[in-house]
């Protein structure tokens, strides 16, 4: 049994390393390689603990027990290593940030920070669930606020846009970014999520024209919540990071705002990340053989399942829902976030998209590439997620600092935090 265990214990640490891209193994192999990657400090222990409990209970009587020892001893190692890397990315971080926006005195993060990843709420942080924002109001139309009571009015504003594959029962406004909100809420930030509706119900662009419309009743209803609309910074994760880019870079765009063409759907700074930026496969030629694999298989998913149309039948479809199509040179300041072992989005088109951007926009574009980071590492709170929301929330004082909204009493959220 404890060979047993310490070789299934190493075939996931393994996976964490170099997760597996075969199509019929790469959902499985992302959750394997999430979970190992984000709670190694965590598994760590358990893992000497365990070792203990199989030493005392005889486990080391044999050889079988002396492999497993050796076995468990890498283990240790590469689960070592891993929080090493994790708490390195303080550093990647701040160099990327320092170079782009300036210096920062930010303390690093504790160990009582991470050492209970599922603690997400915050008693001072008050949440308010299911608000319409849009016609018909059905569940898939509502958003949450989060805010503190205490901090204050004219607060920039805070739209996050949840991700989850464009796919009911996937995407949910409850389940995702709370390291990221409570970060933001405790700094000052007026929060929104809003839910919108999902594939295969829906098809794409209902997704885009209803982060449109909750931009417009964000920019309408923000002062009820003590929020300036001058001011929002938009963001996202997986399809939310595509949604959120996508919505940054399309402002007023009637494509995508039936019925509410007259509105103001600009946003003042985005921060996507992990995201989907391209839908055509513009470089499907220059990519590896198992990225290449994998990106065929996401562009059947896009078609036949997200949007319900062929690439090769409505191109200009497509590319008008790639934010790699849509760089212009008014897009607000971007703040792109992805890891470097990313299996379900690749890296290689957030650094393509972000080139591009970087092309034409005339404001900053900021890319910040995580080594050994997996999707979904933002999802509670580990090393990575603590930094990352620490960054994004850096990036958007420094946007609140440089904008010049037509409300002059707009807050810096450092100082109604």
């Amino acid at each position: 049994m404890f060979l047993i265990a310490a070789i299934v214990g190493l075939a996931f640490v393994l996976n964490a390393r170099r997760a597996l891209r075969f199509q019929l193994f790469v959902v499985p192999a992302f959750f394997a390689s999430w979970v190992v990657t984000e709670l190694a400090p965590q598994l760590l222990v358990l893992e000497v603990v365990g070792v203990a409990a199989f030493v005392i209970e005889g486990g080391a009587r044999s050889w079988p027990g002396w492999v497993a020892l050796a076995i468990s001893a890498v283990i240790a190692l590469l689960l070592a290593g891993s929080v090493r890397e994790a708490r390195r990315v303080a550093q990647r971080f701040d160099d990327v940030l320092t170079e782009a926006i300036g210096p920062a005195d930010a303390r690093p993060v504790a160990w009582r920070d991470y050492a209970f990843p599922f603690k997400l709420w915050n008693r001072k942080i008050r949440r308010d669930r299911d608000i319409p924002y849009a016609p018909p109001g059905t569940r898939r139309y509502r958003l949450d606020v989060w805010r503190t009571e205490a901090g204050g009015t004219n607060r920039p504003c805070f739209l996050y846009v949840p991700g989850g594959a464009w796919l009911v029962g996937v995407s949910n406004k409850n389940h995702q970014a709370k390291p990221l909100l409570m970060e933001m809420a405790s700094r000052g930030w007026v929060c929104f999520v809003p839910n919108y509706p999902l594939a295969p119900r829906s098809k794409f662009p209902a997704h885009i024209i209803a982060v449109k419309q909750a931009i417009t009743w964000v920019k309408e209803h923000a002062h009820e919540y003590g929020a300036d609309p001058n001011f929002i910074l938009i963001s996202g994760n997986s399809a939310g990071g595509h949604l959120s880019s996508l919505a940054a870079l399309t402002p007023n765009d009637p494509e995508y705002q039936p019925g509410f063409e007259e509105k103001d759907t600009t946003v003042q700074a985005a921060a996507p990340f992990y995201g989907v930026y391209d839908w055509t496969g513009a470089q499907l030629g220059e990519l590896r053989h198992a990225s290449r694999v994998h990106k065929k298989g996401m562009l059947r998913f896009l078609q036949f399942t997200i949007s319900g149309r062929r690439l090769k039948n409505d191109r200009e479809f497509f590319e008008h829902a790639s934010p790699w199509f849509r760089v212009n040179a008014d897009a607000p300041p971007f703040l792109v976030i992805h890891g470097a072992h990313d299996t379900l989005a690749l890296v290689e088109e957030a650094r393509g998209f972000v080139e591009r951007l970087r092309s034409v926009s005339r404001q900053p574009v900021i890319y910040i590439e995580l080594p050994g980071t997996q999707h979904a590492f933002d999802h509670f709170l580990s090393i990575r997620a603590l930094y990352a929301v620490r960054a994004i929330s850096r990036f958007g004082e420094f946007c609140v600092g440089r904008a010049k909204p037509s409300d002059p009493a707009l807050r810096s959220p450092t100082s109604s935090a």
